[in-house]
């Protein structure tokens, strides 16, 4: 029998770091209020199926005349038959494979027929999340208003997948991860049990690699104990595990912190190609790297939570000394990004070298630059919608959370996350404000050179020139800017985007000679008849110019051409060889 079924907990006593649901349950037990639905939703192998057995015995228990036990006896048919899996009316279903809603159907038929022994009929289902839509519509009813006589324990890792509609009609019972000191005692009582010798720095070992899942920690105890050497040191476990040692790990530190980052690749090429886990030598040189920044921050102190002999904490804190504490951070930084890009790379053995030598180069970047948060920058109301960035305008952050260790997450998502997270805009230069006074500007000056701007716009960008063709220099403010009036609010919300703006500047500062800031404004209403009025006159004076004889403008009797439309009268004057016809 493995051993994490020979050592389930067997009653409320025995769960270990779930104290908060076993008091809610043992309470409510005590004061005879049991609900007729229950969810138990957290990471694997933290006990949620044990204790809805535990449960079921306790609700079934004939220990408590009248009433529920708050600790099942163990002793009675009820909680025997429970035990050993044989009981009737205790049904567990795994969802996983029984995902249609003619399972759930065949389980409401069969939930109205009364208990065959035991006081309820009791339905464990296990990751419940996997259960079809249409499965899960059929149990809403029967989860709501069941027959008296039955209750539902639902389990599942993934809680975020159930729908609301049964959520609310369950208690709810969020488990979490074990802390390593508690699962450290719980295989100090295993190995005792099983008498055998593992001494404890292995254990710390295997409750960190167990990443706070009970299950997986007597997982890889057993792993240990199937070489049947009865007396297990921490170099042995380390060998029979396949990840490196303490010894091993230090020596890649000592070398890459002392700037010797050729010798700490050849360390990690030669454990790779000794069959090493890549994936384990990652999570061993995080830790290590873990231990070093707390050392940093708390001081010797720090050492003492730890299960290290003498000597192997004067080399951390000899370590320690020897590097800045921003160079750890950010060594830890590019070692978790590596750690997740590992995953989904055909070699992944390029993300980790890469990760240890792009931060070898020595820095004394203190913590307090590290600290500060980045400028947030201001910007108009147009530049809030702009959505033409460039890409050095942008910076990225591709930092998943991701585990420490070698093991896969305890809650997979079904898409993974993306690598890159949203995208944090970083500010282009603001034009100067009123008390940073510019270059003095002479309107006739640039009105002369407009053509000259715009021909000196085209190479940045050739939509940019075509757009500014719909404005044109108006004046200068009292603030030393170029005011460009637009007919169109378009246009001008398209030149206020920073990027585009930033162009136009450019090509008036490369034509002028001098620092150029820009301010947008709308023709006013005057100004616009008037400008509508010559572009109307210009384009039909064009038409006559120069269009060939066989085109010919419409007759005097057809239809007068809108002088409203200003879009037409643009596409006449940009097209001069168009014409317009009946």
């Amino acid at each position: 029998m493995a051993l994490y079924q020979k050592y389930r907990p067997q009653n409320f006593a025995d769960v270990v770091g779930q104290e908060h649901v076993v008091n809610t349950l043992q309470n409510s037990l005590k004061l005879g209020k049991i609900s007729h639905a229950y969810l138990f939703s957290g990471p694997r192998g933290t006990g949620k199926t044990s204790l809805a057995r535990i449960l079921a015995k306790a609700i079934n228990c004939t220990s408590v005349a009248g009433g529920f036990a708050s600790e099942p006896c163990g002793v009675c048919l009820a909680c025997k038959s429970i035990q050993s899996g044989s009981a009737l009316d205790v049904i567990e279903i795994d969802a996983a494979s029984n995902t249609s809603v003619d399972n759930i159907r065949d389980l409401r038929e069969k939930a109205n027929f009364q208990p065959s022994l035991l006081k309820f009929k009791v339905y464990i289902i296990d990751e419940v999340h996997m259960l079809s839509k249409s499965a899960f519509n059929a149990l809403l009813k029967t989860l709501e208003e069941p027959p008296q006589h039955v209750i539902f324990i639902l389990a599942t890792t993934e809680a975020y997948d159930v729908p609301v509609t049964v959520l609310s009609r369950c208690q709810r019972y969020d488990f979490r991860l074990l802390t390593l000191p508690q699962i450290k005692a719980q295989l100090v009582k295993v190995t005792l049990a099983e008498q055998v010798k593992i001494d404890e720095l292995s254990l710390e070992l295997i409750a960190r690699l167990s990443n706070g899942a009970l299950r997986d920690s007597l997982s890889i105890v057993e792993q240990v104990l199937a070489s049947g050497q009865g007396e297990y040191s921490y170099d042995a476990v380390v060998k029979l595990l396949g990840i490196l040692g303490r010894e091993q790990v230090t020596k890649l530190w000592t070398e890459l912190i002392g700037g010797n980052t050729a010798k700490g690749l050849d360390l990690v090429s030669v454990w790779h190609e000794n069959g090493t886990d890549l994936h384990a030598i990652v999570s061993e040189t995080i830790e290590y790297l873990r231990q070093l920044m707390i050392i940093k921050v708390r001081g010797q102190a720090a050492t003492a939570s730890w299960s290290l002999t003498t000597g192997e904490a004067a080399e951390l804190l000899a370590l320690a000394g020897k590097v800045e504490l921003g160079q750890l951070s950010l060594w830890m930084e590019e070692l978790l990004r590596a750690q997740y890009q590992m995953r989904r790379l055909d070699r992944p053995m390029i993300a980790f070298e890469l990760a240890l030598v792009k931060r070898s180069i020595p820095t004394q970047l203190p913590v307090a630059a590290l600290a500060q948060p980045a400028a947030v920058p201001v910007y108009t109301q147009s530049e809030r919608h702009s959505t033409s960035v460039r890409a050095e305008d942008l910076e990225t952050f591709a930092f998943p959370q991701t585990s420490i260790n070698a093991h896969p997450p305890n809650r997979p998502a079904r898409n993974p996350p993306p690598l890159v997270r949203p995208v944090t805009r970083v500010a282009a230069p603001e034009p100067p404000r009123s008390n940073e006074p510019l270059p003095p500007l002479n309107i006739a000056e640039v009105q002369g050179k407009w053509a000259q701007v715009l021909l000196n716009c085209k190479p940045f960008n050739h939509s940019v020139e075509a757009v500014l063709r719909g404005g044109s220099p108006k004046s200068v403010d009292s603030r030393g800017y170029l005011v460009l009036e637009f007919k169109y609010s378009f246009h001008k919300e398209k030149i206020e985007e920073i990027t585009n703006r930033t162009i136009v500047e450019k090509a008036l500062e490369k034509t002028l000679g001098k620092i150029v800031r820009i301010q947008c404004v709308m023709v006013d209403g005057a100004a616009h008849a008037a400008s509508k009025a010559r572009n109307i006159a210009e384009a039909l004076q064009h038409q006559n110019n120069d269009a060939p004889e066989s085109v010919s403008i419409s007759a005097p009797s057809a239809p007068p051409i809108s002088t409203n439309n200003d879009i037409v009268m643009d596409a006449l004057r940009i097209f001069p060889g168009a014409s317009l016809k009946k």
